[in-house]
């Protein structure tokens, strides 16, 4: 079975936050959230500093990867440094 994961498309943005002020209406200044994506737009799912995260079935998101038209398996050495 194919599954996002092993995807090139498969995208991770960690998130930072920032020492600057802030508050807990506005977050931090600067600060970015982290996200987890597929670059072909099937699906992203945006990991918020204060749990404002909507319900993802992260499972069903890997395994769209077994249909669909634009999965490109990563090579054995993409991703290391």
């Amino acid at each position: 079975m194919k599954y996002c994961i092993g995807c090139q498309h498969l995208y991770f943005k960690p998130g930072h936050g920032d020492d600057q002020c802030g508050s807990t209406m506005t977050g931090a200044w600067g600060a970015e959230d982290a996200e987890l994506s597929c670059q072909k737009d099937h699906w992203k799912l945006e990991l918020g500093e204060y749990g404002n995260v909507e319900i993802f079935d992260i499972e069903a998101a890997m395994k769209k990867a077994e249909t669909c038209g634009d999965y490109t398996e990563r090579s054995s050495g993409e991703g290391k440094s």
